[in-house]
């Protein structure tokens, strides 16, 4: 089996980088945290699922939580894939340009 490497460029999204509610690709993807199969969720599935408001949500994937400005809902935090596209990033070990990526994805689709 041939692995499927990711390189962060603008734009580009790993295989099989869609919300696991709603189906929606192309956008931010949230991640349960601690769990060696997590869940994938846009913005608004990781909301309802975790019973968080984000209404205030910006461009960049946060928004104003208890302790400050925030990209985490609930107990998901951003969905940045590993180089090989198995697995993903711990929520602080995420190198730059991969943060840089996830950042750039549109929030939403509109």
């Amino acid at each position: 089996m041939e692995i499927e490497k990711f390189g962060y460029e603008p734009g580009q999204l790993p295989h099989g980088y869609v919300c696991g509610n709603c189906m929606t690709s192309g956008c931010k993807l949230w991640r349960e945290s601690a769990t060696s199969a997590p869940l994938l969720r846009c913005c608004d599935c990781a909301a309802k699922q975790s019973k968080k408001s984000i209404a205030d949500l910006d461009e960049t994937g946060r928004y104003p939580g208890k302790f400050g400005m925030t990209d985490q809902i609930g107990w998901f935090v951003p969905a940045v894939p590993s180089p090989d596209n198995l697995s993903f990033y711990t929520y602080t070990g995420v190198p730059d340009a991969a943060v840089a990526w996830w950042r750039s994805l549109p929030t939403r689709l509109v």
